[in-house]
């Protein structure tokens, strides 16, 4: 049996890797007047080899698209629990602990975290499943790109 690369691309786990993209690329999306894109290229490295390392040792233990549906989920709870705390908090500058609101933040992110990785440990098949996290990694990633290009255009042209 023939498998097309379509689908080897729909079965491998790339969207733990662009997860891992997406708060690096939206951070220089927001700040792109500031920062050249040299400045985060070394972030972004070390961002793909961070979620690479972590995957590479869950990927001995659970297998490969399991390891990656539970970093792409570890990373999307700490991307959330940034962007909500600043949501809820009425001082940016406090730290995490410092009040209950976020106290439960972290708490109910723990348990989304635990019941997350028991489901995907316990269940049998995940090609949809991975299937499903590529296609919005792929949306997340190319809607940041496609912004990028346009502000990119719109500022050369206003110069």
């Amino acid at each position: 049996m023939i498998i097309s690369l379509r689908d080897r691309i729909f079965k491998f786990p790339i969207h733990t890797f662009l997860f891992s993209l997406f708060p690096l690329m939206f951070f220089f999306q927001i700040n792109i007047h500031e920062l050249l894109l040299e400045d985060v290229i070394f972030p972004l490295f070390l961002s793909i080899s961070i979620t690479f390392v972590f995957w590479i040792i869950l990927q001995r233990f659970i297998g490969s698209k399991r390891s990656g549906l539970i970093v792409s989920l570890l990373i999307m709870c700490l991307v959330n629990l940034g962007n909500i705390s600043l949501f809820i908090s009425e001082n940016p500058n406090e730290s995490i602990t410092s009040s209950l609101e976020q106290q439960v933040l972290v708490i109910v992110l723990l348990i989304i975290s635990v019941l997350g990785i028991i489901y995907f440990i316990r269940t049998k098949t995940l090609d949809d499943k991975t299937s499903i996290a590529n296609v919005i990694s792929i949306t997340m990633i190319g809607f940041l790109i496609l912004h990028l290009f346009f502000v990119s255009i719109l500022i050369l042209f206003t110069c």
